[in-house]
This record gives structure tokens, C-alpha cells and sequence, in this order.
């Protein structure tokens, strides 16, 4: 008898540690908790990265939404590095424009807000989901694992116009705004 509770209770937890816990939707592309996954994501046959990372939910997010994609890279801020994205209509390359913290240039709705080597040794990756006035609403994956309670964002930062330009927490290396096809 004990064999079998300790069965059943051995297949009830593996069956619950391998379950993908989605936190939010924005967009038709939903984020999911990071449970330390080292596989590799793929849609219709693209690769988005690593299950549940950062720069996974910001390729699935440009694909779904706008059928183009990033390079491969070794961390999230080296996104901030890339000359272009890419369109997968034509493979065609897409324009992109950077901008660091403290720009005069704002940040808009679906740009990508990038944070600086120093966050993590990696960085990260989100997706301005809205602004209004000094409030920024992003989505985005392997932060904390929190639901966002139905919400279209996982969280709200503070931005500061500050003498004709934009500055945002130190952490935040500078954000991308490109051309949707």
C-alpha cells in the first residue's frame, strides 16, 4: 500500500513540475513561468529561443505579431547590439532604431526595452505594452513568475521626461523602436 501511495504521489508531483504555467497574454502571445528549462522553442518551425526565457518571448512576440525576428545572440542586451532584424516574409532586412536611456527620442508602444549587462550578467528583454504619461506597462518572461491577474503586462515602470529627454531606471540600457511590416 505504501508503494502505491508513494507512486501516486511521485507521478502527482512530476506531473505538476512539468506543467507550463502561463502568466499572461498580450497580443495572442502568452508568457509562462521559467521553470529552469534548457530546451530549445520553436513556432511553425521558427526558433524563439529557450523555454521560458526573456529573448524567447520577445522573438515569439515579433513573429506572432509581425512575422520578423532577431539574430541569435548570447544574452538579452546584446539585442541592443543587432544592425537590423529580419523579416520572415522575404528575409529582407528590417530597420531598427536605437536609443539609450536618457534619449531624446520616447519609446513607443511594442518597442523593445532592453536592460544593460549589469542586470543579471544577461540583461533583458520586454515588450512596451503602453505609455501614458510617465507610466510604461511591459510584458515579458523570466522576471518573476507572477500571473498578471489578467492584465495585458507583467509590470509598470516609471519613466521621467526630464529636460527634453526620457530616462528610465538605471538597469535599462536603452530600448528599440522598428519598422512593422
Amino acid at each position: 500500500m505504501k508503494i502505491i501511495l508513494f507512486s501516486i504521489i511521485s507521478i502527482l508531483l512530476l506531473t505538476s513540475f512539468n506543467k507550463e504555467k502561463a502568466l499572461g497574454e498580450v497580443n495572442n502571445v502568452i508568457s509562462y513561468a521559467n521553470n529552469n528549462s534548457n530546451k530549445n522553442n520553436y513556432i511553425n518551425n521558427i526558433y524563439t529561443g529557450l523555454k521560458w526565457q526573456c529573448v524567447e518571448f520577445a522573438r515569439r512576440y515579433l513573429i506572432i505579431n509581425y512575422n520578423i525576428t532577431f539574430d541569435s545572440i548570447d544574452n538579452a542586451y546584446n539585442i541592443f547590439d543587432l544592425p537590423y532584424f529580419i523579416s520572415l516574409k522575404n528575409n529582407m532586412m528590417i530597420k531598427i532604431n536605437k536609443y539609450v536611456n536618457g534619449s531624446k527620442t520616447p519609446p513607443m508602444k511594442d518597442s523593445l526595452l532592453i536592460w544593460n549587462r549589469y542586470y543579471k550578467n544577461t540583461g533583458h528583454v520586454a515588450i512596451i505594452t503602453n505609455i501614458d504619461n510617465d507610466i510604461i506597462t511591459i510584458a515579458e518572461q523570466n522576471y518573476n513568475n507572477n500571473s498578471w491577474n489578467g492584465n495585458n503586462y507583467s509590470r509598470k515602470l516609471k519613466i521621467v521626461f526630464n529636460n527634453g529627454y526620457y530616462i528610465m531606471n538605471n538597469n535599462i540600457l536603452g530600448w528599440i523602436n522598428y519598422d512593422k511590416i
